[in-house]
């Protein structure tokens, strides 16, 4: 084939691809501009005889449904108080407005009496400054040390109530790095306010 030949073939071929890519563009702008103009004129239909118009009546919400709403979509729980789980473990948080967590847990649940220690236990953890955001998570230290447990969580209005869901860590002591396999626990928490207490 003549070279000349050769070069006067693919300029023809890349003139048709442009051609076709120029079409397609071009068919694909007026079919974009064809619907726009077909909404625009769905949206301005007038009334017609045959369609029926409903009257709509606005009723005032009461303060109570405003409250449930405002609570359910708009806040973010606090932390500070006294929180109560299905167990009846119990613990009191205070918020600084750093986001630092401080507080006493009382368990109600232990693998032999008298292993968490006696008395409450202390709290340590962290939350968003100035309550801007739900997560947190704090750690208490069992009898001085013997096991450990850590929550992270999120607080939640649900229904109107505030709700701490939790995913906790128990770090037991062990004697010897074979038994490690069997020092850690993992499982869930949900706790409420305790109705002895305000928030």
């Amino acid at each position: 084939m003549n070279r000349g030949v050769f070069i006067t073939i693919v300029l023809i071929f890349e003139a048709t691809i442009a051609d076709v890519a120029q079409n397609i563009l071009t068919d694909r702008r007026l079919r974009a501009k064809y619907e726009i103009e077909e909404r625009s004129r769905n949206a301005l239909q007038p009334i017609h005889d045959s369609q029926e118009i409903t009257q709509v009546t606005i009723v005032p919400k009461s303060p109570e449904s405003t409250l449930q709403e405002n609570l359910t979509k708009n806040k973010v729980c606090g932390l500070q108080g006294t929180w109560i789980n299905s167990h009846g473990s119990e613990f009191t948080l205070n918020v600084t407005k750093e986001g630092h967590l401080i507080g006493k847990y009382m368990t109600a649940v232990e693998a032999t009496e008298g292993a968490a220690g006696p008395g409450y236990a202390h709290i340590l953890g962290h939350a968003s400054p100035g309550g801007k955001h739900r997560t947190f998570g704090f750690t208490v230290n069992w009898n001085e040390g013997t096991s450990t447990t850590s929550w992270t969580g999120q607080c939640f209005v649900c229904d109107g109530q505030e709700v701490l869901k939790t995913t906790w860590i128990l770090s037991s002591e062990v004697a010897t790095c074979n038994e490690h396999w069997l020092a850690n626990r993992v499982g869930q928490d949900v706790f409420t306010r305790s109705v002895k207490q305000t928030p």
